[in-house]
Parts: C-alpha cells; structure tokens; sequence
C-alpha cells in the first residue's frame, strides 16, 4: 500500500505589525523647534484618526504601537498654515516645518502725523465717514488684485473674514495671513480725504508689493490720509453736442513716472445717460483725460499704449480741496 501525504496550507488573517515613528516639528524661518504641535494620522478607510500625537518642548514627536502602512498626517499649530504629508509606517527621523502666518499691523495718521479714527461724526452725532484698510493679492493667472483682508478702523470688533482691528484710533491688525506680496488699499469715505501715501520701514509700498513679515510691529505699516482731495467732473458729449452715453473715463496722474505706476494709479469710470462722470476724491495735481469706446485692461500691451499717449489727452490742473470740470468729445487710445 502506497502513503501519499497531502500538506494542508491554512491562513490566518494577522494584523500588520505594530512599528514606531519619530521626529521633530520646527517653525520654517527661524528653524525653532514648535511645542504642542499637533500630528493627526489618518489611514484610508478609517472614519476615526489611526494616531493623534502632540510634539514636547524640543518640537519632538514620538509614538510606538502604530501598524506598519502608509498614512496622511495633518501637522497643525495655531497662527501657522497647516501642513499635509504622507508617509509609510515605520518612520523615524521626520522632520516637518511649518510656516507662521504673517501680520500686518501698522497706523493711520493724517498729514500733521494725528491718529484717524474709524468713524468721523458730525456735531449732531451722525456718521459723515468711515475707514477700512484692505490687503489685496494678485489671484493667478489674473492681472488684477482682489481684497482677501478687510478691516475698520475703530470700534474695536472683528474684521471680514478673520482680519483682527483694535479700537484704538488709527491703530490696525490684519493677521491670519499668508506670507506673500500684497498690495494695501486705504478706504476713508468722508469728503475730501484720499491716501496720501502708505509706507513701511520708511520706504514708500504704495504702488510696490508688500511683502509681511513673520511679524511686523505696530508701526511697521504706515498709511497717511491727507485732507486736500478734489474731484474731476467729466462732461462727455459727440461732435453734434448730443451726451455720449456709457463711455469709458480715463484719468492718468501727470506725475506717474513708469508704466508699472500707470497701472496702479488709473482712474477709470463710465459716463452716465447725461454724458457725464465724476471721479472719487484724487490727489490736486495734474491729469491727463480721456474718454472713449475702447477697451482697456490690465494687459503690459494695453498700459503701454495708455503710456505712449497719455500726453495727447486733455491736460486738466485739480485744485486742493477743490474740484474742476471738463468737456471732452470722444477720443481715440493711439
């Protein structure tokens, strides 16, 4: 009789092996090491977090326990932008830095160097105006900036989305924001004020990118508001004297220096079924004016041809704390 043996495999479902992971969390500029840190570990079909750790004063992280694969971690701490990776257990040396978000805080003062409140009341009582400051940011792939922080002056709430003010007057916060280059706007809507200048560091960032630092101190930021705007008003009418209707209002600053200026410091508007516009509160000065059918944007090639022309257009001198008018008849961009 022959024996044959048959072998039998059998499997057993075992959990992966548990396995250990370290490193350390250190702030990105100064490579300072970030306590209270917080690494939440998640892991692909799982409702609940696989491991939530915290980091100890040297910014080390350490755990043992965790089954081997792979995992996203969320790396979080506040007033720093979070950070997502992904890594495969075991894992040991990690090293993670996060960014802090920067703040921009600074003051506002008019030309004699006195704070601006957030409000300017009347005798009586009523609100005649009111401040904002707003960063703007180019969004990619547009040429214009869009406001991604506003903020009032004054009363001591919450700027829009997340933007801290304080309510001592002409004194202003942005935080939450992301290192970058940004533009800063001054809103005053009360008669007769504009910027005058915005400044940092002593050296002027009106028409030039800012970019914040980690942190910057109360008087970093600087906004001037001075008191001796004016106002252009446009009267447009066609070669019969008929008013031309919904042309587009250009008006140059004589003084701008280079394109990159022009761009910033354009003043564009529309006319209304009379043929008419009236600009915002401007600087006194000289102007260059013109309206036409013509589209303009925020192209190099467009600016450049509003660069090359602008002396053809109809010169116009605002006094301070005045306002002048002029006629035009539609004009062409050469």
């Amino acid at each position: 009789m022959r024996s044959r043996i048959i072998p039998i495999l059998v499997a057993f479902a075992l959990p992966a092996l548990a396995q250990e992971i370290d490193g350390r969390v250190l702030e990105d500029t100064s490579g300072e090491p970030l306590v209270n840190a917080e690494l939440r570990f998640h892991k692909a079909g799982m409702h609940e977090l696989a491991a939530d750790l915290e980091t100890e004063r040297d910014g080390r992280f350490h755990a043992s326990g965790i089954p081997a694969g792979e995992y996203t971690v969320d790396v979080l701490k506040p007033n720093h932008i979070t950070t997502t990776l992904t890594l495969r257990v075991p894992a040991t040396g990690l090293l993670v830095r996060l960014v802090r978000y920067a703040v921009i805080a600074g003051t506002v003062r008019d030309t004699e160097g006195k704070p601006l409140p957030g409000r300017v009341t009347l005798p009586t009582g009523r609100t005649s105006g009111s401040a904002r400051i707003a960063v703007l940011v180019r969004q990619p792939g547009m040429e214009e900036l869009k406001a991604v922080r506003q903020v009032p002056l004054g009363d001591g709430g919450r700027g829009e989305r997340g933007g801290a003010r304080s309510d001592i007057p002409g004194v202003f916060t942005i935080d939450a924001v992301f290192p970058d280059d940004y533009g800063v706007h001054a809103f005053f809507y009360a008669p007769g004020m504009y910027v005058k200048d915005v400044t940092f560091s002593g050296r002027s960032v009106m028409y030039e990118p800012l970019r914040p630092a980690t942190a910057m101190g109360g008087a970093g930021l600087r906004v001037v508001m001075a008191h001796d705007g004016a106002t252009l008003n446009v009267q447009v009418n066609d070669k019969d004297g008929n008013p031309a209707v919904d042309l587009r209002v250009l008006v140059i600053p004589g003084e701008v220096h280079s394109e990159g200026e022009l761009a910033a410091r354009l003043v564009e508007g529309q006319t209304n079924q009379a043929g008419q516009y009236t600009t915002q509160t401007l600087p006194p000065g000289k102007y260059y004016v013109v309206a036409t059918e013509e589209s303009v944007d925020p192209t190099p090639e467009s600016i450049d041809r509003l660069w090359r022309s602008r002396n053809r257009f109809q010169e116009v001198d605002l006094p301070p704390a005045g306002s002048a008018q002029v006629k035009l008849e539609p004009g062409k961009i050469e």
